[in-house]
């Protein structure tokens, strides 16, 4: 797993993009997947923020009260109309997240793990739960 540090620099970007397809290891154009981007401009407080956007697969259109958890503690956020969440004021640490939506596949990433002071950003394409290939 590559580690990252951050750096005094106030506006340095550290963009690492992860692609987590299908979510259960399925290669299937018809799963859930997300995109994991690490941003290093958090104020020094020594916490982390996750925030991202949960859309649909195929349409690309935003869903709005898609409910996204961090494990162990647990903290849930919801989407507003944008599809957008925000979890703050989470310790340095590895997490897993998830997104769900009814009459979406869920979807989760596993071992995130959080350094001070960043913010994570983590985005979701959920598939329809009645897509299948073919049809």
């Amino acid at each position: 797993m590559m580690k990252i540090c951050s750096k005094p620099y106030p506006v340095l970007l550290l963009f690492i993009a992860l692609w987590a397809a299908g979510c259960a290891g399925s290669k299937s154009n018809f799963e859930s997947q997300s995109t994991l981007l690490t941003v290093d401009t958090m104020p020094q407080n020594g916490k982390c923020r996750i925030t991202g956007r949960v859309i649909d697969r195929f349409t690309k259109e935003s869903l709005d009260g898609a409910i996204v958890e961090v494990v162990s503690p647990l903290y849930i956020s919801k989407t507003d109309l944008k599809g957008s969440y925000t979890i703050n004021e989470l310790d340095a640490g590895e997490y897993n997240i998830s997104a769900r939506m009814s009459g979406y596949k869920h979807c989760t990433l596993s071992h995130i793990k959080l350094g001070k002071d960043l913010i994570i950003v983590v985005d979701f394409e959920l598939a329809p739960e009645n897509m299948e290939p073919g049809k």
